[in-house]
């Protein structure tokens, strides 16, 4: 399995109404994606698990994620890094993991 965590932060109080619209519609795009496994939320994090890596691409390079991604620098600074997992990780482990990367 693949894990994809991803840390958002936002650069000002009014593009939160942006990102969070953003959010609610990558979610509804979550739901409907196939080899997705497992999603959580802790903060402006997120987790997702996946059945493999061709299942996460696919999710991430379609529809309102990619509108995101390529819009990321309206909403703020983003990190975000992906392992091979055999379990879901405890949110220590991966705040550890986006705390060893920089923001872009």
């Amino acid at each position: 399995m693949i894990a994809s965590a991803t840390q958002i932060k936002v650069k000002s109080f009014y593009r939160y109404f942006y990102f969070f619209w953003k959010l609610h519609l990558v979610k509804k795009q979550l739901k409907n994606s196939k080899g997705l496994r497992s999603v959580d939320y802790n903060g402006l994090r997120t987790l997702t698990i996946w059945e493999d890596i061709d299942s996460m691409k696919k999710f991430r390079n379609e529809s309102h994620h990619l509108d995101v991604m390529r819009n990321k620098n309206k909403i703020g600074s983003v990190k975000s890094v992906r392992w091979e997992v055999s379990e879901v990780p405890e949110w220590e482990e991966v705040k550890m993991k986006l705390d060893s990367i920089e923001m872009s």
